[in-house]
C-alpha cells in the first residue's frame, strides 16, 4: 500500500482566501499585528531605556509576515525537496509551490503567454545582470531578420538610476569598444571606448546619458525622445544596426518621483526601441501593467523587480519580467545544470522553456515560493487602495515637515531630506549629517531610518546643488582619503500603508524636534571617518547586538521536554517562528527599561533628556577623530565642537564655525594675532545646497584643487591646535589606507585660561 506522501494533495499557496466580508481595513489591522517585530523595542543609549520600533525603510526592505513565515515553515518546509525532478512526491510537491509562485507573479503584473518571469537570485540587481547576459549573448536581441555582423546598443540610462541600473552599463561600455570599422557615435557625446577589446566581438556599446527634469526630478522625457531621434537619425545609413536600449527607473528611491511608464514606454517603441524598468521603488507603492490596456504601445520589454521590499518580502528571490521574443540567445545566460535536454561528450543541447533555461542550478526555492505568496497577498489587498492610502501619507508627512508646497502628485511614498544647522540671512549654513540625523532617529524615537546617498550619487549629486567641479573635489578627495564621512547625502523614510495615524504624526514630530534641537545633541556623539557611522559615546555594542551563536546554542537543537522552564534556551522557540518569545528586547541587552507604549510621551523624554544634557554641556568630553586639513574646504555638517561651543556662548548668541575656522578646533582662530595664513581654513557654510538643482552656482574658493600632497596629520594638528589635545594611533581597518588618529578635547580648561 503507497504511503501517504507519495500522493501528495497540491495545496495551494496560502490556501486561505479572504472572506467576501472582509473589507481593507479589517486586513491591514491584521498585517499589522502579523508585521514580524511589531512589538520590538530599541534601546536609548542616553539613559537606558526603549522605545517601540517604528519602522519607516520599507524603500530599502520589507518586513516579514507571520502567516507567510509559518506557511513556509510548516507546510512548505514539511515536503520541501529540490526540484527538477517529478519522481518524487516532495519535488513534485515543490515544483508545483514554486511554478504557482510564477503564476501569481504573472498575475500581479499581468504579464501575457508572450512574457517570461524569470526567478534571478538578488533582487533587480540580478535581474539586471541577467538582463545584460541575454542582450549580450543574443546580440542586441537580434531574430533571424535582423541584418547579420556587428550591432550595436545604444544604451540610454535614466539621471535617477540605482547604481545597479548604471554601472554594469558603464562597464559594458567599457568592454565592448566602438570598432575600427564604425568609430562614429550615434549620439554626440555620449559615452564610448574607441577600439581595443575583444575583437572577435560580434557587438558595440554606446551610453546615454539622459538629462533631468528639473520641475519633476525625472528624466526628462522630451530629452529621451531628441536621444531616440539621433539614434534613428544615425540608423539611416545601416538600417538596424544601432538599437535604443532605454533603461529607466519607474520610481526614484530618492524622491519618489515616478515616470507615466505606459506613455514612456510608447515613445520607445516609436523609434523601435527597447523599453527596460526598474521597478524596485515602485512595485511595492503602485500598479505596475507589463501590458496595459489602454497603451497598446506602452508594453514593457523587461522589467527588473526586487520584492524583498514588499511586506512580507525578506528572503524572497528578484524577478526579471521580460517578452520572450527578446530571449534569442542561444546559449542561457549562466549554462549549468537544470537547463539542458541531453549533454554526452560530443555535445550538449538546451531546452526550450525560455524560462527554465535562464535558471540554471538549484534556484532559491524557498526565495521563489516566497515571491509568490508575498504578490499573492498584495493581490488580496489591491494595489490600487495601496497606492491610494500611501498618497495621502506622503503628502501628510511632506506637508509636516517641508515649508515648500512641491508638488507630489506623481511621487510614490518615498520623502528625502536634510537638516540645516547655521542658517542665517546671509548665510547658507551647514547640515547637520543626515547619518547624525539617522542615529537621533532611531536612539530618541526608534524610527528606523536611513541616511546616504541611497545608491543614487549622480541623482544626488543634482539634488544637492553640486555643479561639475565641486563634484569633481568631492570624487578626488573621497578617492585620496577614503573618508566616507565626506560623501554627499541626505536622510530617507517612507511611509507604509500599515501605519497608523498616530505613527505618522510621531514620525512628523520627531524630525521637526530634530529640526530644531538635533544639534545640540552632537557633543554626545562621535563619528567614524571611515564608515561615515555616528554613534553615542555610550552606547555599548557588546551588550546591545545579538549574535547568531548565542540565539542558536547548543541547548536550542536538543529535544523540548515538558519540565523545562520558560525562559530556559531550549523553550525559547515556539513552533512557529513568527510567535518567538525572548528573554530581552532589540538593542537592549537584558537592561532595557521599558517606558510607556504612548508615541508621543517619546518627545516629552526627548525634551527631557536634552534639560539634563544642556545642564552638564560644560563637563562633556568630546571625543571625535581628527580630520585631515587638505580636506578642510569640504566639511559641510556641523562637527560636534561646533555644536558644544556654540552651546557654551548662549548669551553671546555665537555660533560656531564663524568665518576663518580652523577644520578641527572652530575657535582657535578667533584668536586675534593668530597667523593663519598657511593654514586650511574650512567654510562656515556648506559645498553644497539642496534649495538649488542649478550648475551655475560656483564652489566655495577652497573647492578648486584635488587633495594631494597631504602633510602629516599629527604635525598639522599640533601647528593648530590652542587647546591641549591627546592624540592616539588605532590599527588600519581593512579598508583604510590612511592612520585614523583620535582626539580628546579638554575645551573647559581652555577657557578658563581666556
Amino acid at each position: 500500500m503507497p504511503s501517504e506522501i507519495s500522493t501528495p494533495i497540491y495545496k495551494p499557496i496560502l490556501s486561505y482566501p479572504l472572506d467576501e466580508n472582509t473589507d481593507y481595513n479589517s486586513l491591514v489591522v491584521g498585517l499589522r499585528e502579523q508585521s514580524v517585530g511589531n512589538s520590538e523595542r530599541v534601546s536609548v543609549p542616553f539613559d537606558g531605556t526603549t522605545r517601540k520600533l517604528i519602522y519607516c525603510d520599507f524603500t530599502a526592505s520589507g518586513r516579514s509576515v507571520t502567516a507567510i513565515e509559518d506557511f513556509l515553515t510548516t507546510t512548505v518546509c514539511s515536503t520541501y525537496a529540490n526540484t527538477h525532478s517529478l519522481a518524487s512526491a516532495t519535488a513534485r510537491q515543490t515544483m508545483q509551490y514554486r511554478e504557482e509562485a510564477r503564476d501569481k507573479v504573472r498575475e500581479y503584473f499581468n504579464c501575457s503567454s508572450e512574457d517570461s518571469v524569470i526567478f534571478c537570485g538578488a533582487g533587480a540587481t540580478a535581474a539586471i545582470t541577467k538582463f545584460t547576459d541575454i542582450m549580450c549573448r543574443s546580440r542586441v536581441f537580434a531574430t533571424e531578420h535582423s541584418p547579420k555582423g556587428l550591432r550595436r546598443a545604444v544604451l540610454i540610462i535614466d539621471p535617477v538610476a540605482h547604481h545597479s541600473s548604471v554601472l554594469p552599463f558603464r562597464e559594458l561600455a567599457l568592454r565592448y569598444p566602438l570598432s575600427r570599422v564604425t568609430r562614429s557615435r550615434s549620439v554626440p557625446n555620449s559615452f564610448v571606448k574607441r577600439f581595443g577589446g575583444d575583437k572577435s566581438s560580434d557587438i558595440e556599446i554606446e551610453l546615454v546619458t539622459l538629462p533631468l527634469d528639473p520641475l519633476k526630478g525625472t528624466a526628462s522625457v522630451e530629452g529621451l525622445e531628441s536621444v531616440l531621434e539621433k539614434v534613428a537619425h544615425f540608423n539611416r545609413r545601416s538600417p538596424g544596426f544601432a538599437v535604443p536600449v532605454v533603461v529607466l527607473s519607474a520610481c526614484s528611491n530618492v524622491t519618489g518621483a515616478c515616470l507615466n511608464m505606459p506613455e514612456v514606454s510608447t515613445l520607445i517603441h516609436k523609434y523601435n526601441g527597447v523599453a527596460a524598468w526598474d521597478l524596485a521603488a515602485i512595485a511595492a507603492h503602485k500598479k505596475v501593467d507589463m501590458n496595459p490596456l489602454s497603451h497598446p504601445y506602452g508594453y514593457i520589454d523587461f522589467a527588473f523587480v526586487s520584492p524583498h521590499k514588499l511586506l512580507g518580502g525578506p528572503g524572497s528571490s528578484g524577478l526579471l519580467l521580460c517578452k520572450s521574443k527578446h530571449q534569442t540567445n542561444a546559449v542561457p545566460g549562466v549554462c549549468g545544470g537544470g537547463v539542458v535536454l541531453y549533454v554526452s561528450r560530443r555535445g550538449h543541447h538546451y531546452i526550450d522553456n525560455l524560462e527554465e533555461r535562464e535558471e540554471a542550478g538549484t534556484p532559491d526555492i524557498l526565495g521563489c515560493i516566497r515571491t509568490g505568496a508575498v504578490y499573492h497577498l498584495h493581490t488580496l489587498i489591491g494595489i490600487d487602495k495601496i497606492a491610494q492610502e500611501e498618497q495621502y501619507m506622503a503628502d501628510y508627512l511632506s506637508t509636516r515637515i517641508k515649508k515648500n508646497d512641491k508638488d507630489r502628485s506623481h511621487c510614490a511614498g518615498i520623502i528625502s531630506f536634510n537638516i540645516l544647522y547655521n542658517k542665517t540671512t546671509t548665510n547658507h549654513g551647514l547640515y547637520l549629517h543626515y547619518n547624525f540625523v539617522g542615529a537621533l532617529l532611531n536612539d530618541l524615537f526608534g524610527i528606523q531610518a536611513r541616511g546616504g546617498c541611497a545608491c543614487a550619487g549622480p541623482y544626488g549629486e543634482a539634488i544637492l546643488g553640486l555643479n561639475c567641479g565641486s563634484a569633481e573635489r568631492f570624487e578626488d578627495a573621497l578617492d585620496s582619503t577614503r573618508y566616507e564621512i565626506f560623501k554627499p547625502g541626505f536622510v530617507r523614510v517612507g511611509v507604509h500603508f500599515t501605519m497608523t495615524q498616530e505613527e505618522l504624526d510621531f514620525v512628523a514630530e520627531a524630525i521637526l524636534w530634530i529640526a530644531e534641537n538635533g544639534w545640540k545633541l552632537l557633543p554626545c556623539y562621535s563619528f567614524k571617518v571611515m564608515t561615515g557611522e555616528w554613534f553615542h559615546l555610550h552606547r555599548d555594542e557588546h551588550h546591545t547586538l545579538r549574535k547568531l551563536t548565542d540565539e542558536l546554542s547548543p541547548a536550542t537543537f536538543l529535544p523540548k521536554t515538558d519540565d523545562m522552564s520558560v525562559g530556559n534556551a531550549s523553550t525559547r522557540y515556539s513552533s512557529s517562528p513568527g510567535r518567538r518569545r525572548r528573554s530581552s528586547n532589540f538593542s537592549s541587552g537584558s537592561h532595557g527599561i521599558s517606558v510607556d507604549d504612548n508615541l508621543h510621551s517619546a518627545i516629552d523624554k526627548a525634551d527631557e533628556l536634552l534639560e539634563k544634557i544642556l545642564k552638564e554641556i560644560d563637563s562633556i568630553e568630546i571625543v571625535v577623530p581628527l580630520l585631515d586639513p587638505e580636506v578642510a574646504d569640504l566639511l559641510w555638517f556641523a562637527h560636534p565642537l561646533d555644536a558644544k561651543l556654540s552651546l557654551m556662548h548662549p548669551k553671546d548668541n555665537i555660533i560656531f564655525p564663524t568665518v576663518k575656522t580652523g577644520l578641527n578646533n572652530p575657535e582657535v582662530f578667533h584668536l586675534e594675532g593668530f597667523n593663519y595664513n598657511n593654514l586650511r581654513i574650512r567654510p562656515d557654510e556648506s559645498i553644497f545646497n539642496v534649495l538649488c538643482w542649478s550648475d551655475s552656482i560656483d564652489p566655495p574658493k577652497g573647492a578648486k584643487e584635488a587633495a594631494r600632497n597631504r602633510k602629516s596629520i599629527t604635525k598639522m594638528m599640533m601647528k593648530m591646535m590652542w587647546l591641549k589635545v591627546t592624540c592616539r594611533e588605532r590599527p588600519l581597518g581593512p579598508r583604510e589606507r590612511h592612520p585614523v588618529m583620535f582626539a580628546k578635547y579638554h575645551t573647559r580648561a581652555r577657557l578658563s585660561a581666556l
